[in-house]
């Protein structure tokens, strides 16, 4: 469904409209690839956005794992999943076998769901009745962000995958990025959204205090009641992980993978703001700000014998 030709990749340019550095850790070289458009609503529907977003987050998975596409009677498991199901649909049609999809927020998914092509699991994946050896593919699409208990989860992609099995993970903006608060707020009917009407200075959640934060949205005039919502959402709220990528690559790496490729796009802060994130957190002088990862590995297959 995915092939990787030159003519889409070209595509892929054609949307995005710019490229940002990418850092391939594999193998250290540094190589230039279309970053995603900062606001998915700029010339597409919110929908449409999010299908144009996962066409090019899964495309460039399966170009990392050297896979041209997902085939017939290939068993996937979707962790996470937007809201209209788009994604898991889409494999199905590739691969002809329900979807299953692993998120504990079913409620995302009212009107959207098609018991024939998809099945739900209201848990997190950690929890989720799942065989060993079970799945031909684990796909994750706007999720490294988002896991709370990474060993866990990595722990059980690699015990439900079946030996040669492969996983595709990404995510992003991370914490440490410069939209990593993640913004999504909705206040009398107006919403607070990172990649669209973002109220937030790009890195500001990592150098100002909830107060100060506070000072700063009044300066930009924003509502009290949206205020309050926005801080405990920056600050406080339990959905996203807040890790850097290096932590999460760390944790990844005690499992022994096979063809493991991470890539990260960094966004640099300027000199002044890295000045002051510095002051409130020395200790981060090496923090490569990354605003995505994306992780391809293998379950090796057993050795004859063992």
């Amino acid at each position: 469904m995915f092939k990787i030709t030159k003519k889409a990749i070209k595509k892929i340019v054609d949307l995005c409209g710019y490229v940002i550095m990418r850092k391939n850790i594999q193998n250290g070289i540094n190589i230039y690839f279309p970053n995603f458009p900062s606001s998915l609503n700029d010339s597409l529907n919110y929908d449409a956005g999010i299908e144009e977003y996962n066409k090019i987050a899964i495309s460039r998975l399966l170009l990392m794992s050297h896979m041209e596409n997902m085939v017939c009677d290939q068993k996937v498991l979707e962790l996470g999943g937007d809201g209209s199901l788009g994604l898991a649909k889409t494999v199905f049609n590739s691969t002809k076998k329900r979807v299953v999809v692993v998120n504990p927020y079913p409620n995302l998914y009212e009107g959207a769901m098609d018991e024939q092509k998809v099945e739900i699991l209201q848990t997190n994946l950690e929890f989720a009745d799942l065989g060993e050896n079970e799945f031909d593919i684990i796909i994750g699409i706007a999720v490294t962000e988002h896991i709370l208990n990474i060993k866990e989860v990595f722990e059980t992609c690699y015990r439900i995958l079946k030996p040669g099995g492969c996983l595709m993970l990404q995510g992003g903006p991370h914490w440490y990025s410069n939209m990593g608060h993640h913004l999504y707020v909705c206040s009398k009917n107006i919403l607070y959204n990172f990649s669209d009407n973002n109220v937030i200075d790009d890195f500001s959640h990592l150098y100002l205090s909830p107060w100060e934060m506070r000072l700063a949205l009044e300066d930009k005039h924003i509502p009290k009641l949206a205020i309050e919502a926005i801080i405990e959402q920056v600050y406080y709220d339990e959905k996203n992980n807040r890790k850097t990528t290096e932590e999460i690559i760390d944790e990844f790496k005690k499992l022994p993978w096979e063809k493991t490729v991470f890539e990260r796009e960094i966004i640099q802060p300027s000199s002044d703001i890295r000045r002051k994130i510095l002051i409130r957190h020395p200790d981060w002088k090496q923090c490569e700000f990354a605003y995505s990862l994306y992780i391809t590995a293998n379950k090796p297959f057993e050795k004859a014998g063992g």
